[in-house]
């Protein structure tokens, strides 16, 4: 009798200690309003119907900041990081509205990770203060980590993401130009 209800008190130990092990990492995922730069434009395709936009797809868009801070469950890191971003308009939406879908790799020293995400976004402009703001929310997966990020690996949640830039009237976008980047992401 002893014997057996040692044999059930270890099991139970085992499965109680092994139950922290599997369970999700969570993880929050701030990076405050930083300055990032176009890296590369990518490409885009406007196909206008009766004078409005029936088809939009920019792909390959991809940003890079450098030496900049980001935190991990309020740890801080220094970091390098490059943002690619893909814009297809949603059929019929007014304001327009967009399929988002992109990665988000982070480097600091030999350490890194990738976050992949989807969802929506849509643009406004401040003629004003000539501003254009893409403004993103959704799902995010971490595919890929490293070092002191490996544990991220697997993670799920959302996120937000704020893309804004100064423009004046007939000015476009080039390779260098500065975007302000604010990202944050919540695990599930």
């Amino acid at each position: 009798m002893k014997r057996s209800l040692l044999t059930i008190v270890l099991v139970m130990t085992l499965i109680l200690t092994a139950v922290p092990a599997i369970r999700a990492v969570q993880a929050s995922i701030e990076v405050p309003t930083t300055t990032f730069a176009v890296a590369k434009l990518g490409d885009v395709t406007i196909v206008l119907r009766e004078g409005m936009p029936d088809t939009i797809v920019a792909r390959g868009q991809k940003l890079a900041g450098y030496d900049f801070y980001f935190s991990i469950n309020g740890v801080n890191y220094l970091a390098d990081a490059f943002l690619s971003s893909n814009l297809t308009l949603q059929n019929d939406t007014a304001p327009l509205k967009f399929d988002h879908e992109g990665a988000f790799k982070f480097k600091s020293g030999e350490d890194m990770f990738i976050l992949e995400y989807e969802g929506v976004a849509h643009k406004t402009k401040d003629v004003e203060m000539h501003t254009k703001t893409l403004d993103s929310y959704g799902h995010f997966v971490i595919t890929e980590g490293t070092g002191v990020f490996a544990g991220l690996k697997g993670v799920m949640g959302t996120y937000t993401l704020t893309l804004m830039c100064e423009k004046m009237p007939g000015e476009h976008k080039k390779v260098g130009d500065p975007v302000q980047v604010t990202f944050s992401a919540m695990s599930q």
